[in-house]
């Protein structure tokens, strides 16, 4: 992994943690550009701009202390990043698993960001040593995962670099159909 992208990603999610838990207007317009976008959830609109960004994101803020995220880089180019993260919220007894695409322009803000986020089942006492069944993708999530995947692969660059950041990205979860689609620039195009 290019080290030098790396760091930028690690000093931009530091100061994405630091703004999570500060909630200070400052810090969060800090980390975007001017006209980025924020994807939240599947099918919604993004939150678009830095103004837009800092007051929707302070209408959903979390308060200092009341989650915890740790986080792993799974691809990195120049112009974006893969973070795969789980998010705690220990007084509720939630926790989420996360997927973070981010792309960053030259100075490391960021000019576009989507976040996926499944909340995991409460646990019961059955659950214990039980495999547990993924159950098959509907076609709407499926070309959601498409479209939104696919931004990332995409924004690499050349073939080379697709392939790269795409085997990354889909080696741990995604099907081969998957990865296949969203290789393939035509297949996300109103998936």
């Amino acid at each position: 992994m290019d080290d030098a992208n790396a760091r930028r990603v690690h000093a931009w999610i530091d100061s994405y943690i630091q703004a999570w838990n500060s909630n200070d207007p400052a810090d969060i317009r800090a980390l975007f550009t001017q006209d980025a976008a924020y994807y939240t959830e599947p099918y919604s609109p993004p939150w678009r701009g830095r103004d837009e960004i800092v007051r929707q994101w302070l209408d959903r803020k979390d308060e200092p202390g009341q989650a915890e995220f740790r986080w792993h880089l799974l691809a990195v180019t120049p112009e974006v990043a893969v973070v795969q993260g789980e998010t705690s919220h220990p007084t509720e007894r939630h926790t989420y698993s996360n997927l973070w695409i981010i792309g960053l322009d030259a100075e490391g803000r960021c000019d576009e960001f989507a976040e996926w986020w499944m909340r995991h089942p409460a646990p019961t006492s059955q659950q214990g040593s039980q495999i547990r069944h993924r159950p098959a993708r509907s076609q709407s999530t499926f070309g959601q995962e498409c479209r939104l995947m696919g931004m990332a692969v995409r924004r690499a660059g050349n073939a080379a670099q697709r392939l790269r950041l795409g085997g990354r990205l889909f080696a741990r979860s995604a099907t081969p159909e998957l990865l296949d689609a969203v290789l393939d620039d035509d297949s996300c195009v109103g998936a």
